[in-house]
């Protein structure tokens, strides 16, 4: 009987402790941004495309592309959550690669979407360089369906 008590109990506690992770994930992750997989996506993966072409169009990015295209190397995004191989980007005549973050080196550039604010359809980014050690910030905003990019901040970290 005792045995059987601590089972119920176990399945109780993993199952109250799966609802309520699950309950906090949905409550913490912005939306998947790909061709509107489901009702909470406010971004499709064309828009994705269009900021991440728009980001690496920038002047302060293609201070670091250029030498990239001289040598002859691609362009290389870690993938995440956003930025996956489905995505179909190209900058300076080459396709962006998005690389595994086991693949990484430091010469693969790191973009996040720290925030999405689907209401007022602006996408904050963060870019990190670890070749350079520069650090790039910004928004794209969508404004009468065309997105715009600006960058806030550039740095070099030491």
């Amino acid at each position: 009987m005792k045995s059987i008590i601590r089972i119920l109990l176990l399945i109780s506690i993993v199952t109250t402790y799966s609802c309520t992770e699950k309950a906090r994930k949905k409550e913490r992750n912005v939306p998947i941004l790909t061709n509107q997989i489901d009702d909470d996506s406010c971004l499709e993966r064309r828009d994705v495309e269009i900021i991440t072409k728009k980001i690496l169009s920038t002047d302060d990015l293609q201070l670091y592309l250029k030498p990239l295209k001289e040598k002859g190397l691609g362009v290389q995004i870690l993938r995440n959550e956003f930025l996956t191989d489905a995505l179909n980007v190209t900058i300076n005549g080459q396709k962006v690669v998005f690389i595994d973050s086991l693949k990484s080196t430091e010469r693969v550039f790191k973009l996040t979407f720290p925030k999405i604010d689907c209401e007022a359809k602006k996408v904050s980014f963060a870019i990190w360089y670890e070749f350079e050690h520069a650090d790039i910030t910004g928004n794209a905003i969508n404004q009468n369906n065309e997105w715009n990019v600006e960058v806030v901040g550039h740095g070099i970290v030491d």
